[in-house]
Parts: C-alpha cells; sequence; structure tokens
C-alpha cells in the first residue's frame, strides 16, 4: 500500500507528527489543506520528503502502467477518479490519508468565494 510505505519513510516522532495532523483534518479541527500539508512539509526532513516523493512516483507509474491502451493522456483509470497530482510530501501524505470524500468537500469549501 503506498500510505503504508510512505509512512514507513518517516521517522516514529514525525510519523506520529504527521498523524496529529491528518486527525485534526479528518475531524474537522483543521480545513485549510493547503496550510496542513505545508505543516506536515515543515516536519519532515529532506531524506523524508524525498522518499515519501518516491513512493508517489512508484504508485504514479503503476497508475500509468494499468491504464487501458489509448487512454488518453491525463486520463484517470477506473477507480482513480479524482485523484489530483501533488508536487509536494505534505500533500501528497494528505490524500493518502484522507478520505476522497472529505478531501473533495474541503476543496469545494476552499473554492467557494468568501
Amino acid at each position: 500500500m503506498p500510505r503504508t510505505a510512505a509512512l514507513n519513510d518517516l521517522s516514529p516522532a514525525d510519523r506520529a507528527k504527521v498523524q496529529t495532523i491528518v486527525d485534526q483534518v479528518s475531524n474537522g479541527q483543521l480545513t485549510d489543506l493547503r496550510g496542513a500539508a505545508q505543516q506536515i512539509d515543515a516536519i519532515l526532513t529532506p531524506d523524508e520528503s524525498k522518499a515519501v516523493l518516491g513512493e508517489r512516483d512508484k504508485m504514479m507509474a503503476a497508475i500509468r502502467a494499468n491504464m487501458p491502451a489509448g487512454a488518453a493522456p491525463g486520463g484517470h483509470p477506473q477507480g482513480a477518479t479524482g485523484a489530483h497530482r501533488v508536487n509536494d510530501a505534505g500533500g501528497f501524505l494528505l490524500q493518502l490519508s484522507i478520505s476522497r470524500e472529505k478531501l473533495r468537500a474541503l476543496r469545494q469549501a476552499q473554492a467557494k468565494p468568501q
């Protein structure tokens, strides 16, 4: 599983800190996804970030390898709709750790004008 592999790339202390932020997003205490990702990025060492992004790259390669022949570039294989490529380790860890429904709701709420 990509989530397990990515979390295993973190030290136990950093994994616990990341989990605290994930829990805050999941239970509605923290609703700013970008801010949450930045908090996670601030926790991770450069080596941890690089390892997490390596897991992202492996996951994306596996998705591409399983795409049906002739799929449009940028298309999503069945079951992967709603996936957003993230370029930071914090965002990727959130994407792996928060339900799609919760992420969608938070993104929609943030997209509405204040």
